[in-house]
């Protein structure tokens, strides 16, 4: 019996680590130098380029994995990940810096709201947003 070669990703002569999609993902913007001086347009063209070459990837791994589940559902994912990708520079700098984050598990806490004495939970994310900034505080 043959066994079937895993499929590799190469970037610029290195391979990526493949043990899931989003850490290649991850390991594909970690390897690119300077993200935070490229243009808008550059970015977004880089950002959707990448999340295609992963889904490409993901397609030839479900042909010789037997567990396709994680495969199959970043594909699935990706559709969202292309449609909602931010409108803004900065928004998609920071999304590009949160995917290398989380794929080290030094993403922010969600879930963690904002309290007081009283019993009134304040909306928001208190990671993202300053308690001063917050509109609702009365």
């Amino acid at each position: 019996m043959v066994k079937k070669q895993e499929p590799v990703l190469m970037i610029n002569g290195y391979s990526i680590s493949q043990t899931s999609p989003m850490d290649a993902l991850a390991s594909i913007f970690e390897c690119t130098p300077n993200i935070d001086c490229w243009s808008y347009p550059a970015l977004k063209e880089f950002y959707i380029g990448s999340i295609q070459i992963v889904c490409d990837w993901c397609t030839e791994m479900k042909k010789v994995m037997s567990k396709k589940a994680r495969y199959t559902k970043f594909i699935n994912q990706a559709k969202q990940l292309i449609h909602y990708t931010p409108r803004e520079r900065e928004d998609l700098v920071r999304k590009i810096y949160e995917t290398i984050l989380i794929n080290s598990n030094l993403g922010t806490l969600r879930g963690f709201g904002i309290s007081n004495t009283f019993g009134d939970n304040i909306k928001g994310d208190p990671e993202r947003r300053a308690l001063r900034d917050t509109d609702n505080l009365l």
